[in-house]
């Protein structure tokens, strides 16, 4: 994640490619921040001024490095999407 031109995220620090993980997003009207196992990873502020909402895509590179191509297109695989207000 950039904001600014400037990293705000903390590299997890284990691998994510190796079992199932739980991500979450805390969405406030000052800050969001991000988890991964209920581990905060990024915190930045929530700075939408139009209506916004929830996505999920396969985005590849960046901070987790360049994925093995040789071994098929990368996937992203969802066991379940929840959102609560």
């Amino acid at each position: 994640m950039l904001l600014t031109g400037k990293k705000i995220f903390a590299d997890p620090a284990f691998d994510l490619t190796t079992q199932w993980h739980t991500r979450a997003v805390d969405w406030r009207e000052d800050w969001t921040t991000f988890y991964i196992d209920g581990r905060e990873v990024a915190r930045m502020p929530t700075t939408f001024h139009k209506p916004a909402f929830p996505m999920m895509d396969v985005a590849v590179g960046g901070w987790g490095g360049t994925p093995d191509f040789s071994k098929g297109a990368p996937e992203m695989l969802v066991r379940g999407f929840r959102v609560f207000r």
